[in-house]
């Protein structure tokens, strides 16, 4: 998923529309729901020196295609130069592939032992369902600015 993003979709994007991207990673981010957020999590995870952040909404943290394991290798992995956004809502889904709440809590507390610069959100709702505004501000780097502020950089 990752290297489509970085190898095809995003050059043809930037070359059809002339756009300039910067080259540094703490100034791009990937974001998506649900399966979306977990495979956003696992672009930055895997690929930390072309993404710098984050965004996992309801993120599927779960038993479906290996998912659960994020909390344990969060834990053991050395630290990643990725700043990352959770949201979750406490009613959310809890079926045979899990729990996606108490998922989203372990990969959140993984994240913290590690020492990870993470804000979680949490809604009450089954399906967060927000403001675009709260998450996409219109500031000069509204997408970036929305992440936590980076405490203990690794550079």
């Amino acid at each position: 998923y990752a290297n489509f993003i970085i190898e095809e979709l995003l050059p043809h994007v930037v070359a059809e529309h002339d756009l300039k991207l910067t080259s540094e990673p703490s100034g791009r981010a990937i974001c998506g729901n649900s399966s979306g957020g977990i495979a956003a999590f696992t672009s930055a995870w895997f690929r930390p020196d072309f993404f710098g952040g984050v965004i996992s909404h309801i993120g599927s943290f779960t038993n479906i295609r290996g998912g659960f394991v994020y909390p344990a290798l969060i834990r053991k992995t050395e630290k990643k130069d990725i700043r990352i956004l959770l949201q979750e809502g406490r009613r959310d889904l809890d079926n045979l592939h899990g729990h996606w709440p108490l998922s989203n809590k372990q990969v959140a507390k993984a994240l913290e032992f590690k020492g990870y610069d993470h804000k979680v959100v949490w809604g009450m709702a089954a399906i967060v369902v927000v403001m675009e505004e709260q998450f996409f501000p219109t500031l000069p780097n509204g997408f970036m600015q929305i992440l936590p502020p980076h405490r203990n950089s690794t550079r």
